[in-house]
């Protein structure tokens, strides 16, 4: 129990955790990014971190108008279809929601270390290639996806045929001239 016997309590603490019904509910966050996506209905699949062999059916139940907190994320909450024993109330849980692509961009690719954050947002380092071997670097604005196993998702600001600076980008900057190696490598 989360309070003890004869405790003063503030408004709004929690005094009981009370369960019922037989359909398990699984709650989380969407970022604002994400949230339009996200559709009353939808199925998606919950992992539980003590079940991490079986992959559990769901749909969204609620999905959050307003967003929680000072984050700009909002709250959904998904159904189980069948519910299990091996279920209990308050166990960690991934919820895997498979979103549509938006738009006909299709994404690049990036080791995570590429994409640096400043007051302007999220960028990316672009070497210009020039026939002497030099070249000169560009700050782009991106906007990041997913992280998977293969690298970081770049939704906008990158094509497929840049040459991204992945290494000491807190050293370069706009305009500075770099000398490309045979391997693609640069050099300030």
């Amino acid at each position: 129990m989360p309070i003890e016997v004869n405790e003063n309590i503030a408004a709004g603490q929690m005094v009981a955790l009370l369960t019922s019904g037989t359909q398990t509910e699984v709650g989380c966050t969407v970022p604002e990014s994400l949230i339009t996506q996200i559709k009353k209905n939808m199925p998606v699949s919950v992992v539980f971190d003590a079940l991490p062999e079986r992959k559990f059916a769901a749909k969204v139940t609620e999905v959050g108008v307003a967003a929680t907190g000072r984050a700009t994320t909002f709250p959904v909450t998904v159904r189980l279809e069948q519910s299990s024993g091996l279920i209990r109330p308050g166990m960690a849980a991934a919820i895997i929601f498979l979103l549509p692509k938006t738009g006909n961009n299709t994404s690049v690719l990036v080791a995570p270390e590429a994409i640096g954050e400043d007051r302007k947002g999220r960028f990316a380092f672009v070497v210009e290639s020039r026939k002497d071997g030099l070249g000169i670097i560009h700050r782009r604005a991106v906007t990041v996806g997913e992280l998977t196993s293969d690298g970081l998702e770049v939704l906008s600001g990158l094509q497929d045929s840049d040459l991204v600076v992945t290494a000491g980008i807190s050293r370069i900057h706009e305009g500075q001239q770099v000398q490309i190696l045979a391997s693609n490598e640069v050099r300030p």
